[in-house]
């Protein structure tokens, strides 16, 4: 049976884009619970994007955390996903964007930096 052992996530929304946030999720069951605005939904979000590479809505730059209110011009996101296979061998799903603000125009962008799917067989 798979199993997702844990969800770091960093620079998603309202996660920080200089500390990761890692969540252990233990089996069988998650329970996901917390008030209004704490992320609970982008944790769910961020499970789909780790594995389909899709974000929740079609504007990328929604779901990197706000470069407003950052110092720099530049906000990372990532998402890692650890889980073992059916086979039991463990997997490490690996998810990166990039959003830039111009300094001159203003021009909010992201992009994509990184997908990556790591696979550590039980032989070695």
């Amino acid at each position: 049976m798979s199993w997702i052992k844990h969800l770091e996530i960093t620079g998603i929304r309202s996660y920080d884009p200089t500390s990761p946030a890692r969540m252990e999720l233990p089996m069988p069951v998650a329970l996901i619970v917390g008030h209004n605005g704490s992320g609970k939904t982008t944790i769910i979000e961020c499970l789909r994007f780790a594995c389909t590479g899709e974000t929740p809505t079609s504007n990328k730059t929604a779901f990197v955390h706000d470069i407003k209110q950052c110092s720099g011009s530049e906000v990372r996101g990532q998402v890692k996903m650890k889980f073992l296979d059916k086979n039991n061998n463990e997997v490490v799903v690996s998810r990166a964007l990039s959003t830039t603000q111009k300094k001159v125009t203003k021009v909010i962008s992201t992009r994509t930096l990184d997908s990556a799917i790591k696979r550590q067989m039980d032989n070695g």
